[in-house]
């Protein structure tokens, strides 16, 4: 026997829920603006931030998620049920948007990984090469389509 829904209570967590992830997207968009222009002092900063508010979110998603009484599904398989038939068109309308916002802060947060991936490959790259460290290995394709690996060796000289 599956206990009744407070609808009061899931929009309020669905509340809270959303106003936590759109703060968190606006701090990854910030994220990425720090990254592509190399403030590294404020990215500090906003990695604490961040740190903070991924934990806000994580504690409100679960409320949110204890408020609508259906055990281990997902917000997709939520709007798929026979159960959000029930809600509200406004909490229908939240929970779609909260759906939008989870997918754009993933998509962000993959993208300031990736960028962080690149700058720390770029850094490497140029550390081993003032070391005078070169025997990297190029992997591109040759004129037949197969993977053509060549070792390349690169010196800037002695100084």
């Amino acid at each position: 026997m599956t206990k009744a829904i407070d609808f009061n209570s899931l929009r309020s967590h669905a509340d809270e829920f959303l106003q936590s992830l759109e703060k968190f997207k606006a701090l990854l968009t910030e994220e990425e603006k720090l990254l592509k222009s190399n403030n590294i002092e404020d990215l500090t900063s906003l990695l604490e931030k961040k740190s903070h508010l991924s934990n806000k979110v994580d504690k409100t998603f679960k409320l949110f998620n204890l408020s609508h009484n259906q055990k281990n599904i997902t917000l997709d398989q939520l709007i798929e049920s026979k159960v959000f038939s029930t809600f509200s068109t406004h909490l229908q309308k939240q929970i779609k948007k909260i759906i939008t916002i989870i997918n754009q802060c993933y998509d962000l947060n993959l993208s300031n990984a990736m960028t962080v991936q690149i700058l720390n490959n770029l850094n490497e790259v140029s550390l081993n090469l003032l070391k005078g460290q070169t025997n990297n290995t190029i992997s591109s394709y040759g004129s037949t389509g197969e993977k053509d690996t060549s070792k390349t060796k690169t010196s800037l000289g002695k100084a």
